[in-house]
């Protein structure tokens, strides 16, 4: 999946970025290079991305601008 990516981003093209924990749990579900599990990824969850300092205690993101 990773060798086939583009090596350079090209100006106005277009990137997602994707939690590579929920990418292992699709990856198992479908059978790509392991044994193929009948549990489903579920919606993408990308909450591992965020550091933990911007959450708030009940999980909300406190803010999506950059600290200073």
């Amino acid at each position: 999946m990773i060798k086939n990516m583009a090596k350079s981003v090209a100006v106005g093209s277009t990137w997602y970025v994707v939690s590579f924990n929920w990418i292992e749990k699709w990856q198992q579900w479908v059978g790509y290079d392991k044994e193929k599990t009948d549990r489903e990824p579920g919606e993408i969850d990308n909450s591992d991305l965020i550091d933990e300092y911007m959450r708030q205690p009940n999980g909300s993101i406190l803010s999506t601008s950059l600290p200073e």
